[in-house]
């Protein structure tokens, strides 16, 4: 069809101007054209075109209503993707005490200037492979390798550990 509107009326899609075509098991074809056409389809497409493009710039609510509408769609992949984000709008709160944490633990150590730059640089690298923990298990759960929960909380579950190791050995 050249267009397609969502009827409210009739709860319905109007494919107006269009053909359809219907292929039999014996691989002939038939076409039949119209003008106007109504298919139950759900008004999905349409709520799905309003979401904004960055799951970033969403809240909490419209990210879980999203996910709702792509799930109905049938769009599996970017359903898994909206629950990861969903989850991860929690963890980036997580991550900054996991940081103060870990710069706490650096800063207990006496100070002297070899260990406000070796503190540093550590701080540095440890925040690093935080972001690469972060991207890796959140494409795992994206793709469905890991459940969205597992792959959103995993990087600060896994730095915690590090903090906390960090921790105990600057205050021995």
């Amino acid at each position: 069809a050249n267009k397609a509107i969502w009827n409210k009326e009739k709860a319905k899609w109007e494919f107006l101007d269009g053909k359809i075509l219907t292929l039999s098991p014996n691989g002939k074809t038939t076409t039949v054209q119209f003008d106007s056409y109504l298919y139950p389809l759900s008004a999905a497409p349409t709520r799905i075109a309003e979401l904004p493009d960055d799951a970033n710039d969403m809240t909490v609510a419209e990210a879980i209503q999203a996910e709702r509408l792509y799930s109905d769609a049938g769009n599996i992949k970017k359903s898994r993707k909206m629950k990861v984000r969903i989850q991860e709008k929690f963890t980036l709160p997580m991550a900054c005490l996991v940081f103060g944490l870990i710069g706490s633990s650096l800063g207990a150590k006496p100070n002297s200037r070899q260990s406000n730059s070796q503190g540093f640089g550590i701080s540095v690298v440890l925040i690093l492979f935080y972001y690469v923990l972060s991207f890796s298990f959140s494409s795992m759960g994206v793709k469905g390798t890991l459940l969205p929960f597992v792959a959103a909380w995993s990087p600060v579950f896994i730095s915690l550990l590090g903090g906390g190791i960090l921790l105990k050995t600057a205050s021995k």
